[in-house]
């Protein structure tokens, strides 16, 4: 080989190793995107404090397999909607609820809307003032 085809295979290797780092970069970053995307899809919204209890409400109309109850939970979850009090990603997840149950596909239902109102658990307690007769120790 001669200098010149020596100094050339150098530069295509290193060129080609540039290429391969800045590829295998762009791919990480593509994946973590990816990875974040489904996460975002998979968790349910989160719920506005006083609307938590109309989770639990459908929960038990799923569980007790009562279509009549499960539409006295979507007059309210409608009502709260329209009047402003719940946002369009609460609705569409208890709307998503509700049309499994109103299929009467209660087992998936029941672990749909389990898993809404487990993934609310550290929003349970209401960030209320304490009372003016407490004290500090």
């Amino acid at each position: 080989m001669t200098q010149d085809t020596m100094r050339t295979y150098s530069i295509d290797q290193s060129n080609h190793q540039r290429l391969w780092v800045r590829n295998g970069a762009i791919g990480l970053l593509l994946v973590a995107g990816l990875i974040w995307l489904v996460q975002c899809w998979r968790y349910p919204p989160v719920v506005a404090t006083d609307n938590l209890r109309y989770i639990q409400l459908l929960r038990t109309a799923i569980s007790s397999e009562r279509p009549d109850w499960v539409a006295k939970v979507k007059e309210a979850i409608d009502s709260r909607y329209d009047e402003g009090e719940m946002s369009d990603k609460e609705r569409a997840h208890f709307d998503q609820i509700i049309r499994m149950a109103e299929a009467q596909e209660w087992k998936t239902a029941h672990k749909v809307c389990f898993q809404f109102e487990e993934s609310q658990l550290s929003r349970r307690r209401s960030s209320a003032a304490p009372h003016a007769d407490s004290h500090d120790h």
